[in-house]
């Protein structure tokens, strides 16, 4: 009973988290950051998540630093999010591949691919809608708090799916 208690709790701390980044977005401070560490910082935070759900991480970085001005907290947190729903897609395993090239505007591109189950294309337009969720016990808030910090960086955020094929997100960012 005890531990059924503290994974509610847990559960409840998640979504009233979840709840207050939404309602009272906190303010961004912008400061010049590597894109690349912040990517690599992001994928250590689920690296024990990815070893036990046996996916594998693909990374195509370009070799020198990609300079941005944003929140190096709210940046992590969006890709720490499009990271997890990747796994969540991919209970059996899969890869997770993570692209990152210009988009020759003056933007860098980062692609987010994962072999998961996909989304089917009635629910594409709802995805970054607040309360939009199709997962057991999910809150519906992280691809619209995604949408939201990339939207306070002054970049673009799509996603790309096809059933039991993946999901692919694109995240586009104004370099420093």
């Amino acid at each position: 009973l005890l531990d059924s208690a503290l994974k509610e709790t847990a559960r409840i701390d998640e979504i009233l988290s979840g709840l207050l980044s939404f309602s009272r977005p906190t303010e961004t401070k912008k400061e010049e950051g590597n894109l690349l560490e912040i990517l690599e910082e992001s994928l250590e935070l689920i690296s024990f998540q990815t070893k036990k759900q046996k996916i594998k991480i693909g990374q195509d970085f370009p070799p020198s630093p990609v300079v941005l001005n944003g929140d190096k907290a709210q940046l992590k947190q969006l890709f720490l999010n499009l990271f997890l729903n990747s796994l969540q897609a991919m209970k059996e395993g899969g890869e997770l591949r993570i692209e990152v090239s210009s988009s020759g505007d003056g933007k860098v591109l980062v692609a987010i691919t994962d072999t998961g189950e996909g989304i089917p294309e009635e629910n594409l337009d709802k995805i970054f809608d607040p309360f939009f969720t199709t997962k057991k016990g999910g809150t519906g808030l992280g691809l619209s708090i995604c949408y939201g910090i990339v939207q306070s960086h002054g970049g673009e955020i799509e996603v790309k799916s096809e059933l039991s094929r993946g999901t692919t997100a694109l995240v586009r960012l104004p370099l420093s």
